[in-house]
């Protein structure tokens, strides 16, 4: 029974089978899907001596999937890598920030998928000075170009954007503002209102949003409107298209498991009610929307069952979210672990580290319904 008195059907969910896309030891896995190959295209660090990032692309067939050859993407020891996909030039863009020499430079670069593999042009650098500890790329449909937004070497959150030509990059004059903290950003587009929105936690460890409006080649940061006053760490967010909302899965107050429902009006964010859908000590590792079936999938790992790797299948009802019981899908640390979704299959792909078998590189399908 939802708040507005209206009743949801509890989804259900049917998983494929396990396989392992790479036998190595993997790390900060991301996932982009690509529309124009139909691919899902798999990211992830090499958890070695060197910490590259290599690249994987996969194809789904029913309820398995296949993979190419993974490649080297990066080879920088990479730290906080994310990536998107640009419409306008059918890339993929990676981004993260670096400890090699001269050190903590944010860099970026785009791949060009073609059947079963993927080739990256050179690496560029988007902010020459520290980036501290986050960085957060996405994809503006409206102005076809990218935006970075980080913690730069002051400690101000900072937003840099580029146009993409091919793989190379040309990049605008960055924008910094307050000190106030800019913790595990976020960026997801709300399809509906064009608007690029950046989620947070500030040095309080409060969780807000903003707007991020692009003038020419000039981010800047709108009006913060606060979703959590206790705690908002570990933050996922994705634009659900059936309701043209954002949904914002944290580790919130009590260090529990909670979602909440955003909607983008102008140049305002207003939030639902907070949804706790685990009563334990949660860290959020992924979600994804699912539009065949209109469902949200979260994925996290449940401290407070001995790091098991879990998901949980939910749904919007006006402003509200509300979630199924969590699933084990994994006994080991469900900690590195992503998820993604591949709108030809009509098919989620959750992927992570398995604890279980050598920290390999592993995946399945999940196909959600009511």
């Amino acid at each position: 029974l939802n708040s507005d008195g209206t009743v949801s059907v509890i989804p259900t969910a049917v998983e494929g089978s396990e396989g392992i896309f790479d036998s190595i030891f993997v790390n900060n896995i991301t996932t982009v899907y690509d529309p124009n190959n139909q691919k899902i295209i798999l990211t992830y660090k090499q958890q070695d001596s060197n910490g590259y990032a290599k690249s994987i692309v996969g194809t789904i067939s029913g309820a398995s999937i296949s993979f190419g050859t993974p490649v080297v993407a990066v080879s920088q020891n990479v730290l906080s890598l994310v990536s998107t996909y640009h419409a306008q030039q059918q890339k993929l863009v990676l981004a993260w920030y670096t400890n090699a020499t001269p050190g903590w430079q944010g860099s970026t670069v785009a791949g060009t998928i073609s059947g079963t593999s993927v080739t990256f042009g050179s690496a560029q650098v988007f902010e020459g000075n520290q980036v501290q500890n986050y960085v957060a790329v996405g994809y503006d449909s409206s102005q076809q170009c990218l935006l970075y937004v980080y913690l730069d070497d002051g400690g101000y959150k900072a937003a840099t954007q580029a146009y993409l030509s091919g793989t190379t990059f040309s990049f605008g004059s960055r924008t910094r503002i307050d000190q106030n903290g800019f913790g595990n950003p976020n960026l997801v587009q709300d399809q509906a209102t064009g608007k690029l929105v950046a989620v947070y936690h500030d040095n309080s460890s409060r969780g807000k949003a903003s707007i991020v409006t692009i003038s020419g080649t000039t981010p800047s940061f709108g009006t913060e409107y606060q979703f959590s006053s206790s705690a908002a760490f570990s933050k996922k967010a994705v634009y659900d298209s059936s309701s043209n909302k954002i949904v914002i899965a944290y580790r919130g107050a009590s260090n529990y498991g909670q979602a909440v429902v955003a909607t983008v009006s102008g140049s305002t964010i207003t939030y639902g009610t907070v949804y706790t859908f685990n009563s334990s000590i949660t860290n959020i590792a992924g979600l994804a929307f699912d539009s065949g079936s209109n469902k949200v999938t979260v994925v996290v790992s449940d401290q407070g069952d001995s790091n098991y790797g879990k998901y949980a299948i939910g749904e919007v009802s006006g402003t509200s979210i509300s979630f199924g019981s969590l699933v084990t899908y994994t006994t080991g640390d469900g900690g590195i672990s992503t998820i993604g979704y591949d709108s030809n299959a009509g098919k989620n792909l959750i992927c992570f580290s398995d604890y279980n078998n050598s920290n390999y590189g592993t995946s399945f399908i999940l196909s959600t319904s009511n």
